[in-house]
Parts: C-alpha cells; structure tokens; sequence
C-alpha cells in the first residue's frame, strides 16, 4: 500500500513531479507484465541471452553494455527492468487507482497539466483522468463524475468480476488517476 503527500511552494512543479511520477508507475507496470511473459516463453535458441520472443534479455547474466531489444520501440520510457543494471529491475509495479486530493481551485491546473504533459493518444500508456468534485461539469456523484464519463465505465468494468465489485487493487488499475477535492473526498 502506498500514498503521500506532496507540499512545497507554489510553483515549484508538484503537479508536473506527480503526473510523471504516474506515468513512469505505469510504465513499469506494463514493461514488468511484457517481460513476465516474455521469461516464461524460455530463452531463444539463436540468441542465448535473449528470452524465446527476443523482446528482452533473459534472466542469464548479461554485460552492462547489453541493452534490451525492445527499448528503441519506447523512446522515452524508462529502462526495461530486464537489464540488470536498470533501477526497474528492483522495482516491483503497485497495482490499483491512483488519488489525488487538491484544493478547488487547482482542479483547473492539474488538467491542463495533465492534457498538456500526459499522451492520452497513446493505446499503450492508456492514461485515464477522472474527475471528481462538486465544481465538474457532470454529475455531483463521486462516482459518476468523469472528465471522459467513458473512463467511469472502463473504471468499473476493472473493478469488477461476475458483476461483484472487487475491493482488491489489480493489475491495468494503475492508468486510472482520480482527481477530487478535500470537500468531495470526504462525501
């Protein structure tokens, strides 16, 4: 379980350090599930350090110099947590939604941020912004309350199993960041 604050001076870049905190926790969520898969396909029979798919170095002892194959395919990610000498490969992914509780009138500011800093283009990284409190423009239902309302519905649908609401965190959660208020927060 994790969490925390972030409190410092205005204009200092809280938001900008949180948002991209949240993208590199994505990123190392999904690169740790590829080379999960990866690993147990075995290794590659022309190329002994490499996994049988030949999209990361295998868990063989490999020199510092050797770079994962799948990285030029990711500019500007972080490095593949299948090079031992990547910070990533110490790292375990967090599952679950992220909160962020703001003050009102910073709602306007972290969405802009968010639209100008994340790449919610991107049907990898997958990105999703929920907002919620009384100031949106939907409904005043926490749970119904979205920027996207179709990101309420790819919400719940991970939540859920049989129909039954899970209370448990799960993997694909993490691309979810909910953006809400003190005031909301608390209803």
């Amino acid at each position: 379980m994790g969490g925390g604050f972030v409190a410092d001076s205005p204009g200092l870049g809280k938001t900008l350090e949180f948002l991209a905190f949240l993208v590199v926790e994505r990123q190392l969520s999904i690169l740790k599930a590829e080379l999960a898969q990866s690993l147990s396909k075995g290794t590659s029979k022309i190329h002994p350090g490499l996994t049988a798919d030949e999209k990361h170095l295998n868990e063989q002892p490999h020199g510092v110099h050797d770079t994962c194959p799948s990285a030029e395919k990711r500019p500007g990610w972080i490095t593949c947590p299948c090079m031992k000498s990547s910070p990533a490969c110490r790292l375990d992914p967090i599952p679950g939604v992220r909160l962020a509780v703001v003050p009102e009138a910073l709602v306007t500011n972290w969405r802009k941020e968010w639209e100008t800093h994340i790449d919610v283009g991107s049907k990898e990284i997958d990105m999703r912004l929920l907002i919620a409190h009384q100031g949106s423009q939907v409904n005043a239902k926490i749970k119904e309350m979205a920027y996207d309302p179709g990101n309420v519905n790819v919400l719940k649908a991970s939540f859920s199993r049989n129909n039954d609401i899970q209370d448990t965190a799960r993997a694909g959660q993490e691309k979810f960041l909910v953006l809400t208020t003190p005031t909301a927060y608390e209803t």
